[in-house]
């Protein structure tokens, strides 16, 4: 793919999609904000993300030491032009992260740059 065909090119493709998938201003519009006392319903993280993503999103968690579902990573199928697609159902995932689950509610820590493995100790 020509959009990856050097490290400058990536890492522009990347800032290009991180522009067009804005997450953070999605998140702010619902007043979702980066905590470490208070969590959220899956269900409102996913409809925030709804106008910027479409419905194709598969928001992903790990459980940190204190049993806490904290959002790691935002799954989403993307098509050659870039534009977001359907999840496909049974392609190899080789995330070590798994699907955020209904029946916890789930923190979005804010970034720590001196503890990023632990941001909310």
């Amino acid at each position: 793919m020509e959009a990856f065909s050097s490290p400058s090119k990536y890492f522009g493709a990347a800032l290009a999609l991180r522009t067009t998938y804005n997450i953070d201003s999605a998140f702010q519009s619902a007043a979702i904000i980066p905590s470490c006392n208070h969590s959220y319903q899956l269900h409102t993280l996913q409809q925030a993300l709804v106008p910027v993503m479409g419905q194709a999103q598969e928001l992903q968690c790990v459980t940190d030491g204190q049993g806490r579902q904290v959002l790691v990573q935002l799954k989403v199928s993307l098509f050659s032009n870039f534009s977001a697609g359907c999840l496909e159902e049974g392609t190899q995932d080789f995330s070590p992260y798994r699907p955020c689950e209904n029946q916890s509610r789930v923190f979005y820590f804010p970034p720590n740059q001196k503890n990023p493995r632990d941001p909310c100790p």
